[in-house]
């Protein structure tokens, strides 16, 4: 899973895998929401011209990992 940013002032709509189908998001501006993206040329465009922004989710720390 990853989480997608909205970082326009525009609603973005994203293809999202929902399980083993794929199912369209409305982000508004400054919204997030958690999923995995598809990655078509049309979202790989937003990415790189700052419109969206994909940030990985970071596993929970260990038991044995917290000190």
């Amino acid at each position: 899973m990853a989480r997608i940013v909205n970082k326009s002032q525009a609603v973005r709509v994203v293809n999202v895998k929902d399980g083993d189908k794929v199912r369209q998001a409305h982000i508004a501006p400054g919204a997030s929401l958690d999923g995995e993206p598809v990655k078509t040329k049309g979202f790989a465009a937003a990415v790189v011209a700052g419109h969206l922004s994909v940030e990985a989710d970071k596993p929970a720390p260990k038991a044995d990992d917290r000190k």
